[in-house]
């Protein structure tokens, strides 16, 4: 009876530390502040953009900035584990024909990193936000430099 009695013990000490421990565990998505914060980011990535003269005039000079900014914000969204799926097309469909080089890709990764520095995103969330985005950079980036 004691023995039982230790592994009932035992057992539910265990599962309140894992209930405890998922509890703190927030997605990115709730780490990001959920849509409030991903629109709020998304909002100074498009201020970033358009004042960005190494990428504005080549690529979004004649963006559709409310299409743009509904397609960043469930892009950002799903890859920060959120209940908004991204159902646009490819990112090598998006870009294909824009002759994006890594110079532009940098330059465009550089304006999201000062538009997360804006709105106060932690450097966890940034790194966790980025390995999902530089992910796309094979898509995106169709023109190769010499080194």
């Amino acid at each position: 009876m004691l023995k039982r009695l230790i592994v009932i013990a035992l057992s539910l000490l265990i599962l309140s530390a894992a209930a405890a421990r998922a509890q703190g565990q927030r997605t990115l998505y709730q780490r990001l502040g959920e849509k409030p914060g991903i629109n709020l980011l998304v909002d100074w990535f498009a201020h970033q953009l358009k004042s960005d003269s190494r990428v504005y005039y080549k690529f979004f000079k004649k963006t559709n900035w409310d299409r743009f900014h509904a397609s960043m914000v469930d892009l950002v969204s799903t890859l920060s584990g959120g209940p908004r799926d991204y159902h646009g097309p490819s990112m090598k469909e998006i870009h294909k024909g824009m002759q994006i080089t890594d110079a532009d890709f940098n330059a465009v990764v550089e304006d999201f990193v000062k538009a997360e520095n804006r709105v106060g995103i932690g450097k966890w969330e940034q790194q966790e936000l980025a390995k999902a985005l530089l992910a796309t950079r094979p898509d995106v980036v169709t023109v190769k430099t010499r080194k």
